[in-house]
């Protein structure tokens, strides 16, 4: 039974278009908005922690500083309240993820 729902789920994936190309340690820009009713968006630009693969509950963990707090805020990718996630730099020399949780 898991493998027939897991091959669905693939099959389902297939027909999604907007596949994000972002891997832990890049700088990306999101844009997403609050709800649908509103046709306002918001611009976040901060550093992805880590990527959680699972498929259509797959979801991002962005990571950025504002007056020296940390926030973490965790996004799915496959949200319809995302409007775009653009890689602004990537990170050439793989760091550790641990590393990646004390900048």
């Amino acid at each position: 039974m898991n493998k027939i729902y897991t091959l669905l789920k693939r099959e389902q994936l297939k027909g999604i278009t907007t596949h994000h190309k972002v891997n832990s340690g890049d700088l990306v820009q999101v844009k997403f908005s609050y709800s649908k009713s509103m046709p306002y968006y918001r611009e976040y630009k901060a550093i992805c922690i880590a990527k959680r693969n699972k498929l259509f509950a797959s979801n991002i963990v962005l990571k950025s500083n504002l007056n020296r707090q940390s926030f973490y805020h965790e996004l799915p990718l496959y949200s319809s309240l995302i409007r775009s996630i653009s890689k602004l730099s990537s990170n050439k020399n793989k760091s550790k993820k641990s590393k990646l949780y004390h900048i």
